[in-house]
C-alpha cells in the first residue's frame, strides 16, 4: 500500500469513514449546543411546547419521555451532557479529518477510539435492544474490522507503505 492520495481516496471507504465521523461530529455539537440553551428554563418550556406539537407526540409513551427527560434536565445535568457531547465531537472531529487527509495515524485513533466504545454499545443494545441502536454497533465493528485489517496489511508491507 502507498501513502494516501486524498484526491484519489475521494471515493474509498476510509474517506467515506472519515466523512460518517465528520457527520457524527456535527450531531454531537448540535446536541451539545441543545443542551446548552436547555439550562435556560424559558427554552426548555418552549422545546417543550414545540416537540408535543408534533403528530402522535402523545400517542407514544416513549416519546413522552424522551419529551420529559431531554426538557426537564437540571443545569448540572445538561451542562455534563454538553461536555460530553462537545468532547466526543471534538475526537470525531480529530478523526474524520484525519481519515479524509489519508493519515495513518488517524486509523489507529479510529481502532483505539470505537473498540473503547464496542462494550458499552454492546452493552446498552443487550439492556435495551432497539434498532438503531443494533446498527451503529454494527457500523463501528465493520469500521473497526475494516480499519485494523489495512494497518494489519500496511505493517506487513514494511515501512515504505506507510502514509504520514
Amino acid at each position: 500500500m502507498t501513502a494516501a492520495n486524498p484526491r484519489r481516496d475521494r471515493g474509498s471507504i476510509v474517506f467515506l469513514i472519515g466523512l460518517f465521523r465528520l457527520f457524527k461530529a456535527l450531531l454531537l455539537l448540535a446536541a451539545g449546543g441543545s443542551a446548552l440553551g436547555l439550562m435556560r428554563p424559558d427554552t426548555a418550556q418552549r422545546m417543550r411546547q414545540w416537540l408535543t406539537t408534533f403528530p402522535y407526540a402523545g400517542n407514544h409513551s416513549w416519546l413522552q419521555h424522551l419529551i420529559g427527560a431531554v426538557t426537564g434536565m437540571d443545569e448540572r445535568h445538561a451542562l455534563i451532557v454538553a461536555i460530553a457531547a462537545f468532547s466526543y465531537a471534538a475526537l470525531f472531529i480529530v478523526e474524520g479529518t484525519g481519515l479524509i487527509l489519508g493519515r495513518a495515524w488517524a486509523e489507529w485513533m479510529t481502532v483505539i477510539a470505537t473498540a473503547s466504545f464496542i462494550p458499552f454499545e454492546g452493552y446498552e443494545l443487550v439492556h435495551r435492544a432497539t434498532a438503531p441502536r443494533a446498527i451503529i454497533l454494527v457500523l463501528n465493528a465493520a469500521i473497526l474490522i475494516y480499519l485494523a485489517w489495512r494497518i494489519r496489511l500496511r505493517r506487513a508491507a514494511g515501512p515504505s507503505s506507510h502514509p504520514p
